[in-house]
């Protein structure tokens, strides 16, 4: 009711921009796992257990 008393309707989001707007952030995701991950493999074990 308030927003169509400022002449707005509902709100509508389309299916397209949904699915884009989930798989980018699934993509994003992933790769900010895997720069982490990528460099913890490279890392010997003793390196890393001498920097903690």
């Amino acid at each position: 009711r308030t927003l169509a008393r400022w002449g707005l309707g509902d709100p509508v989001l389309p299916w397209t921009l949904i699915i884009v707007t989930l798989i980018g952030a699934g993509v994003v995701g992933v790769l900010a796992a895997l720069w982490p991950a990528n460099r913890a493999a490279r890392t010997r074990p003793l390196e890393a257990i001498a920097e903690a």
